[in-house]
C-alpha cells in the first residue's frame, strides 16, 4: 500500500489495512436475527458477497483480489494449514 500510495503515511496506511480486515471480519462473525453465529451458517460469506453496494469499495477489492488469483492462493493456504492441524503435513506450499 505504501509503495504505491505517496499521499498516505505509515500509520494512516497501517490504520486502513486494520480497519479493512477488522470490518470484514466483524460483519463475518456477527449474531444473524435467529440467534446464529456465522460459524454455523454455511452461506454467511456469500450473504455477505450479496449485500455489497455495488460498484462499492469492497465489491471493487473482491473483483481485484479475484483478478489477480487471490481465491487460488487463499485456497492452497488454508488447505496447507489444514493438511498440518490433521498431522499429514508440516503445513508448508510448494511453490
Amino acid at each position: 500500500l505504501l509503495e504505491s500510495t505517496s499521499c498516505l503515511t505509515k500509520e494512516e496506511a497501517s490504520y486502513l489495512v486494520i480497519k479493512q480486515f477488522t470490518g470484514a471480519i466483524l460483519d463475518a462473525d456477527r449474531v444473524d436475527s435467529s440467534g446464529s453465529t456465522s460459524e454455523t451458517d454455511a452461506t454467511r460469506l456469500e450473504a455477505l458477497i450479496e449485500e455489497q453496494t455495488p460498484g462499492g469499495l469492497n465489491e471493487q477489492a473482491l473483483a481485484n483480489f479475484e483478478r489477480l488469483g487471490g481465491f487460488d492462493v487463499q485456497t492452497k493456504v488454508m488447505d496447507a494449514i489444514v493438511s498440518r492441524i490433521r498431522g499429514e503435513s508440516d503445513g508448508s506450499v510448494e511453490l
